[in-house]
């Protein structure tokens, strides 16, 4: 998309293999000049004409004409109401770069007639009033024109929450499993034994805690109730899914009987 007289004078430079790069001194620059369609063969989606003359004795003379597409307004927004709610004061650039980020456009100021922003005022409930942004004429880049309602103020709650139905909150256990014993997810998931690594060490023959007394008083610095002994792995988080990838490594254990619910998750990180 064409941004300006200098960017039109680069495309035509660009697509042409010239004696003498074409710029302002050597050759006059027509206003841009709409387009009917079909009125040149080949135009496809062109909609606007630019007439170019040379200046005799600087490297060119004679006139022709080139064809590229303005940016269109009415077209880009068709079916579109732009609306920014905001509770900050607003200004002509601040209206603007929000239409530029929120649709991805590269409109300026210099492309349009002054934009009538009014006072900034912070009613007690939301009010809105509108912005048109309505290209200069002519303008090398755009056509067109948009209009923007901006919504200030406090609005009714009632107007912005339509979603009243939220998603139910599930606890990682099946209740009824748990069968009044405590998750031992919930109870472990959170916490850092980092510091009691020392103390947390597995059996190399038989896959579970080798001191579990000294793993049963870590266990209930963290809150677990008695469980018993049973294999424990060692894993990196990663490896290991529904850990909690804030530590490093993970020794998982599922007890079978006692008063918690595996599993056990044995969060720590290699240095402390």
């Amino acid at each position: 998309m064409i941004n300006g007289l200098d960017e039109l004078l680069d495309l035509v430079n660009a697509q042409n293999d010239l004696f003498y790069e074409i710029t302002s001194d050597n050759v006059v620059i027509g206003p841009p000049e709409s387009l009917p369609p079909y009125a040149v063969l080949g135009q496809t989606n062109r909609n606007t004409s630019v007439k170019m003359t040379g200046i005799q004795y600087r490297g060119y003379q004679g006139e022709t004409s080139v064809y590229y597409r303005r940016g269109d307004l009415d077209s880009l927004f068709v079916g579109l109401s732009p609306s920014q709610r905001t509770r900050e004061a607003v200004s002509a650039a601040s209206i603007l770069d929000w239409v530029n980020l929120k649709y991805g456009l590269r409109l300026e100021m210099r492309d349009l007639q002054p934009l009538a922003v009014p006072p900034f005022e912070s009613p007690a409930l939301e009010d809105s009033f509108t912005v048109v942004l309505s290209v200069i004429e002519p303008s090398y880049r755009w056509v067109g024109t948009v209009t923007v309602e901006v919504i200030h103020g406090n609005p009714l709650i009632t107007s912005v929450v339509y979603v009243q139905l939220l998603p139910i909150l599930d606890h990682p256990d099946d209740l009824e499993q748990l069968a009044g014993r405590r998750s031992g997810q919930v109870q472990t998931w959170g916490f850092d034994f980092t510091a009691w690594l020392p103390r947390l060490s597995i059996d190399p023959d038989t896959g579970e805690w080798a001191n579990f007394a000294d793993v049963q008083f870590v266990g209930r610095e963290a809150g677990i109730p008695a469980w018993y002994n049973s294999p424990v792995v060692d894993l990196p988080t990663e490896a290991v899914p529904g850990a909690n990838s804030d530590y490093q490594r993970v020794m998982v254990q599922y007890p079978t009987l006692g008063d918690v619910k595996g599993p056990l998750y044995f969060h720590y990180d290699l240095t402390w």
